[in-house]
């Protein structure tokens, strides 16, 4: 798929795409661009002061190219292996720095002291990259400004100083891993995703484009939502199965 010359995608970076691309499901995605657009349709006179000329029709072509590629059951087998994709040995280890915290804040809790109740339980934060780094970052602050409540332990530099090591080695290894798997995707892999990577572009810079032609207007501006793409436990519309049986790779 070519962005067009003039296009606002055409300063996109491509693997940026890509990557973002391969983070949403297709289904869910097809079913956002259906109703953004919609409402888009419906309000065309007053987003064409805002919208960059040509989008919605760009819009439109990433959308028909997505939806030929949700048939494909290798697009919709790598879509469901990247959604679960973990840095498991990083993760393994963050699990046990945060139990490591858990047991200090306890510490300082028999002493008879208060502590910021976050750091008491571990929490599901840890199963994630993404929530895991959140995790490390707000554990370390806590940590540090309550450090004089901690500092009598000689736990809390070990931790405080294993924690900031684990938490770029997390980040590390997180860019090194998409980077490496965005570069080995097969072809018909990367031109789906880099056209999910695009449809996700439009569908946000048209909602926010509405929100803004109607920012007088809030029960309008609230009719340009994501809420689709972000709703949670369910798939999109016409969703492929999660595991399909292998197909050779399309043409």
């Amino acid at each position: 798929m070519t962005t067009p010359n003039g296009s606002i995608l055409g300063s996109a970076i491509e693997s940026d795409l890509v990557e973002r691309g391969s983070r949403v499901q297709g289904g869910k995605l097809l079913e956002q661009a259906g109703a953004t657009f919609e409402i888009a349709r419906q309000h065309k006179e007053s987003l064409e002061g805002v919208l960059p000329q040509g989008l919605l029709e760009e819009g439109e072509a990433a959308r028909q190219e997505v939806e030929a590629g949700i048939q494909s059951r290798e697009n919709v087998a790598a879509e469901t292996k990247d959604a679960k994709r973990e840095q498991d040995s990083a993760l393994k280890s963050g699990r046990r720095w945060g139990r490591q915290v858990v047991a200090l804040a306890r510490m300082v809790i028999a002493v008879g002291l208060s502590v910021p109740d976050a750091l008491t339980k571990l929490g599901r934060s840890w199963r994630k990259v993404s929530t895991a780094l959140e995790a490390f970052a707000r554990a370390i602050g806590l940590l540090k400004e309550n450090a004089e409540k901690f500092k009598a332990f000689p736990l809390y530099n070990m931790v405080v100083n294993e924690g900031e090591t684990l938490a770029a080695r997390l980040a590390l290894v997180d860019a090194t891993q998409e980077a490496k798997r965005i570069s080995e995707l097969p072809e018909a892999v990367r031109r789906y995703y880099l056209a999910k990577g695009k449809l996700l572009a439009v569908v946000r810079i048209v909602t926010e484009a509405g929100r803004a032609a109607f920012a007088g207007d809030r029960k309008t501006a609230k009719r340009f939502t994501l809420s689709i793409l972000q709703r949670r436990g369910r798939k999109g519309k016409d969703e492929a199965p999660s595991t399909p049986e292998p197909q050779p790779n399309p043409v």
